[in-house]
């Protein structure tokens, strides 16, 4: 469905979800709140397309798919910012946040974590990530991504609604089973690629971006419900996401491509790793300043060591493998790093 080297509207997605987290932590009002989540589960379900369509692309190319160098590419796009990250609030924190959450958060199982301490619980997402790609490269080789897919989506609202029952909020909203879903969502996207391609004339409506305007009302409507239906939130917006997608990949709006969103996008990694701090209630800077902090600090963070990270990355394939050249070429410059 989608030739280009750089997938169309990737990096406007990833502005949008970064757009909803900051909202959330910055906002006062409760329905703001409601995006936070959101917001990154509109990150899963761009990240699982992307990655996955990486991984075809790679075997397309190359006949099949490097394990190693998969999570060499992960580890370099990964670590380096949220390592930093960790660090410095390692320094800050250690008289106060247990030893115990301090291993979860560096081994990458931040997401069941006992303390709730502010600028660490953001890290539940990229837990839940790492997770999932430790993972789902394993499946996609051994030729079970549909169905292991396809059991996550069924799996998870399961999941989700047994911790709740059982009074186990925490691992209802951030355990691996309970979440793992959305990644999933993404995935399949990527998987039924060839079959969606027959339909690209339905998706490029432009009364599909009506789409947007459901997706937008999901978190507002979940804070009224109860029950099943506070439940049944989740599943829906992860299709609603992906129907956007297909949408939003199609028509190219200038909303999601125009160079400011992009760059917001293509920075979208750094700034959900420092943005915490400066939203941190018992800080009371004003929202104007923590913002403008956020991206002042995502900034240098991007160019300094994300950047400088990859670049490094590049050279190591290049020196390492006898296939990174048609590799680089299946995977290269079709949206930001992953």
């Amino acid at each position: 469905m989608v030739h280009e080297r750089r997938i169309p509207s990737l990096d406007g997605l990833r502005a949008f979800s970064i757009a909803a987290v900051l909202l959330a932590h910055f906002g006062d009002k409760h329905w703001e709140y409601g995006y936070a989540g959101y917001g990154v589960t509109t990150f899963f379900v761009v990240s699982g397309y992307l990655i996955t369509t990486l991984l075809i692309r790679e075997r397309e190319a190359t006949g099949a798919v490097s394990l190693r160098e998969f999570y060499i590419r992960r580890a370099y796009r990964i670590l380096p910012v949220s390592y930093l990250y960790l660090a410095i609030l390692t320094a800050a924190y250690w008289r106060v946040v247990p030893i115990t959450d301090f291993a979860l958060y560096w081994a990458y199982l931040g997401n069941y974590a006992r303390h709730g301490t502010w600028n660490f619980v953001h890290l539940w997402s990229l837990s839940v990530e790492e997770q999932f790609y430790f993972l789902w490269p394993i499946i996609f080789v051994i030729g079970k991504s549909k169905k292991f897919a396809w059991s996550a989506i069924a799996i998870a609202p399961l999941a989700r609604f047994a911790f709740a029952q059982l009074g186990y909020e925490r691992l209802a909203e951030g355990s691996f089973p309970a979440r793992f879903d959305s990644i999933a969502v993404g995935c399949l996207l990527a998987l039924y690629e060839p079959s969606l391609a027959r339909h690209m004339n339905f998706f490029r409506k432009k009364w599909l971006a009506a789409i947007w305007v459901f997706v937008l009302l999901i978190p507002v409507i979940q804070l009224q419900s109860h029950g099943i239906f506070w439940h049944a939130a989740l599943p829906v917006f992860n299709f609603a996401v992906a129907l956007a997608m297909l949408n939003s990949i199609a028509t190219k709006p200038w909303t999601l491509n125009n160079p400011v969103i992009a760059w917001v996008g293509t920075i979208s990694y750094s700034l959900y790793i420092w943005h915490m701090p400066f939203a941190n209630p018992a800080t009371r800077i004003p929202w104007e300043i923590g913002v403008a902090g956020t991206f002042l600090v995502a900034t240098l963070s991007f160019y300094c060591v994300e950047r400088p990270f990859l670049n490094l990355r590049k050279t190591l394939l290049r020196t390492k493998s006898p296939n990174v050249g048609a590799t680089a070429r299946a995977v290269g410059d079709i949206s930001t790093p992953v």
